[in-house]
């Protein structure tokens, strides 16, 4: 599992709240529909909630990992045109949501870097590991992503304010992606002069 203290989640998709739960249905097609996975209808639905809501569905044996892929396109998108008003919280739920599901998809893992690195400021330091982090683990390599992160913490003096955890998820996301570079150097030799 991911390290570091959890976001609270966006009050992600429940069964309860869903139309096929509502008091109104019949009891057999509220049965046989309460346990498929949340899927974005063409009336709508919101992919951020169903997204969201997979990793607990998938554990619960009412989904598999491969409903993420239905979901990604339209949460891609709704991630890519709101990307003003989608919170630093939500963005580090989705990439570990995605990263729990092990949903490699490119083009959501592309938005998940942009807002980053657009709001890369406001993100607090354990969100912003754990989503690089999150990202290693799937395989997704963005050398910008990497080197803009690895520069920001030690150019802001961000890495005395790093919590164990937070340089632990570093460590991985860098490893694991054999990421080398400048300012991926100067930031370990930072973090091990630290302590």
């Amino acid at each position: 599992p991911l390290a570091g203290p959890q976001a609270p989640p966006a009050q992600p998709f429940s069964s309860s709240s869903s139309p096929s739960s509502s008091s109104s249905s019949s009891s057999s097609s509220s049965s046989s529909s309460s346990s498929s996975p949340p899927r974005r209808s063409r009336g709508g639905g919101d992919p951020l909630q169903s997204f969201l809501a997979l990793p607990g569905l998938v554990a619960a044996g009412k989904a598999s990992n491969r409903d993420a892929y239905a979901l990604t396109a339209a949460l891609a998108e709704k991630l890519k045109s709101e990307m003003a008003i989608i919170p630093a919280t939500a963005v580090l739920n989705v990439s570990m949501a995605a990263a729990k599901l092990r949903c490699k998809d490119n083009a959501l893992n592309d938005v998940i870097a942009t807002h980053l690195l657009r709001g890369l400021k406001a993100y607090p330091h354990y969100a912003l590991c754990n989503i690089v982090n999150a990202l290693a683990r799937l395989g997704y390599h963005n050398r910008n992503l990497m080197e803009t992160v690895a520069r920001f913490l030690v150019d802001e003096d961000h890495v005395d304010k790093l919590e164990v955890v937070d340089i632990a998820c570093l460590v991985f996301a860098y490893g694991e992606l054999r990421h080398g570079g400048r300012s991926a150097g100067e930031l370990f030799e930072r973090c091990a002069q630290r302590r």
